[in-house]
């Protein structure tokens, strides 16, 4: 019985990430009832979709509200900041055409994952609090990975990279070889320590919360970013307010022609 009710949770968390992938590309799709989480892990790189253009309606729906460009109009005059709307995961598929269907996002770019993702707004599936709740989730292609731990109701304008939750995140030295990197998101899945904080690769999603995030993605980029969820909208949708604090070398794979760009090789936007 006991063994029956993991094998159910296992279920849920390889759903939710298989949803993720579903939602995010269409040249590849996994049957969660018949693969394994090995099959999922080892996810092929392939290329990708060109992002289609996106209708009004969708524009709108992916659309910051004015009143909250306004409030916070004197930090997004500052380098590297932006203000982005996650739209909920498969919701808006049909509607709103660009990659991940709105709740993908890549910040080097400042566009919604048209060549992989550092962040998507997902199911939480019960690693940060109760089944069927959102969670922010650090975006992932191929063997790309990454870190996302919660500080709290804190303002990002005293977000640095003195804080001691950043300290793993800054001094993490992402491994070269795909073997170890994929077995690096294996381990994010359930969490890391380091000095007694947990760094997991998701974090329940609630509004006036304030994260940090590491997202690694090979022959692409490393990014430290701060993130504060500044409203979550009746349909479920969260705006975030975000600034990049720091942009590591970018980490390459050995022996792997993982490229990402137009035109070229990469992995499927999907967790795995």
């Amino acid at each position: 019985m006991r063994l029956s009710g993991l094998a159910t949770l296992l279920l849920i968390v390889i759903s939710s990430a298989v949803a993720h992938a579903q939602s995010t590309t269409t040249d590849w799709e996994i049957d969660a009832t018949r693969s394994g989480k090995d099959d999922f892990v080892n996810a092929p790189i392939q290329s990708r979709q060109p992002e289609r253009k996106s209708s009004k309606q969708a524009n709108a729906l992916l659309a910051v509200p004015g009143d909250l460009k306004l409030t916070y109009h004197d930090f997004l005059r500052q380098r590297q900041t932006g203000i982005t709307r996650l739209l909920p995961q498969g919701k808006y598929k049909g509607i709103v055409t660009v990659r991940g269907n709105g709740a993908n996002y890549d910040f080097g770019s400042r566009s919604y994952g048209e060549f992989g993702d550092d962040i998507y707004l997902g199911a939480d599936a019960f690693f940060n609090g109760p089944p069927g709740r959102a969670a922010f989730w650090a975006g992932s292609s191929g063997a790309d990975f990454g870190f996302v731990v919660r500080l709290g109701d804190v303002s990002l304008d005293d977000v640095n990279l003195n804080r001691e939750e950043a300290r793993f995140l800054l001094n993490f030295a992402p491994p070269n070889n795909e073997q170890a990197a994929r077995e690096q998101y294996r381990k994010n899945f359930f969490g890391v320590k380091a000095g007694g904080i947990l760094y997991k690769s998701s974090a329940l999603a609630e509004e006036n919360t304030t994260c940090l995030l590491r997202s690694v993605r090979y022959n692409q980029s490393d990014l430290l970013i701060a993130f504060r969820a500044i409203r979550r909208e009746p349909d479920g949708s969260f705006v975030i307010l975000w600034k990049v604090l720091k942009k590591n070398p970018m980490p390459w794979l050995r022996g792997k022609a993982h490229q990402s760009g137009p035109g070229s090789i990469s992995a499927p936007s999907m967790a795995r």
